[in-house]
């Protein structure tokens, strides 16, 4: 769902923005803004409501490994899927991987 929210955010300003005209640096901020926001909100609702499970990690450090290895591993497949069908696409997964790494 993370990378899920990324796509939706940058994709309208891949498909959209940039297409009409707008200032992609300018709005690229706002969109960050609420691609953190939703995803703080998904993930504290997750946390929320599979903290008590058997399968949900109970140490934060191992569920923070386990959310940044997982997103991680998701956006290098998504940079090998658009390398190879819609390299118009490649700013995406490559943004995400930048915004990973910091």
């Amino acid at each position: 769902m993370i990378r899920s929210f990324h796509y939706a955010a940058h994709g309208s300003l891949l498909l959209r923005a940039a297409k009409y005209g707008a200032d992609v640096d300018y709005l690229r901020h706002w969109v960050d803004l609420w691609y953190f926001y939703v995803s703080g909100a998904f993930l504290h609702a997750y946390t929320d409501t599979g903290a008590d499970t058997e399968v949900f990690p109970k140490d934060v450090k191992d569920f923070t490994a386990l959310l940044e290895t997982f997103i991680f591993e998701k956006a290098v497949y998504e940079l090998g899927y658009e390398l190879n069908n819609r390299p118009d696409w490649l700013m995406i997964p490559v943004r995400g991987i930048e915004q990973i790494l910091k």
